[in-house]
């Protein structure tokens, strides 16, 4: 095949390439490119508004766009506490835990040590 093969040129030429590619050539078409950025951002911002919702405890909860309802997530504080105990063992046997310790309490403190 050379650098004018017809067939290839007939493609590339009229840019067909590029349609095929988006489904164009064949009448697909994604029905969201058809929304103005305007219209998007009133879809995003309804569908925000109708789910989010306020817990007891103060926290907001929202859902997640692609469900459209919220879900409750399961904690995980025991897998997170029990992180936070093995990652303690480990710096005190590395004799490392006062500088860690250190650099949160700078932390806290609201400096940057």
């Amino acid at each position: 095949m050379g650098a004018h093969c017809p067939k290839i040129d007939i493609l590339m030429g009229s840019n067909n390439c590029g349609k095929i590619l988006t489904g164009q050539a064949i009448g697909i078409s994604d029905a969201n490119q058809n929304l103005s950025n305007a219209a998007e951002e009133e879809i995003a911002r309804d569908q925000f508004l109708s789910s989010l919702t306020r817990k007891e405890n103060g926290r907001y909860c929202v859902g997640l766009p692609w469900l459209g309802r919220s879900v409750e997530l399961p904690s995980n504080h025991q897998v997170a506490e029990k992180r936070l105990f093995g990652i303690t063992r480990r710096l005190r046997s590395l004799r490392k835990y006062e500088e860690y310790d250190g650099v949160f309490q700078g932390m806290v403190r609201g400096g940057s040590d």
